[in-house]
C-alpha cells in the first residue's frame, strides 16, 4: 500500500503527507541520545530522572551536528 502510494503520489509529496521527515528526523535524534549517553537513565526516582533527562538533552543539542548544517 505505501508502495502504491509513493508511486501514485511521488516520493516528496509521499514524505510531506505520511509526516515520513519528521519522524526520520526523531529517530535519528533518539539514536545519537542513545549512543553517546546510553540506553538507561541512572537516577532512580521519576523527577530525578526527568531532570537528567533534561539535562542530557540540552547537552546534545550543545553539540554541532553535520547533518542539520
Amino acid at each position: 500500500e505505501v508502495l502504491r502510494d509513493i508511486k501514485s503520489k511521488g516520493r516528496k509529496k509521499w514524505k510531506l503527507d505520511s509526516g515520513y521527515s519528521r519522524r526520520s528526523i526523531s529517530e535519528t535524534a533518539m539514536f545519537r541520545f542513545k549512543a553517546i549517553f546510553g540506553d538507561r537513565l541512572s537516577s532512580r526516582n521519576f523527577d530525578a530522572q526527568a531532570q537528567e533527562a533534561i539535562i542530557k538533552t540540552k547537552i546534545l543539542n550543545l553539540f554541532k551536528c553535520p547533518a542539520v548544517l
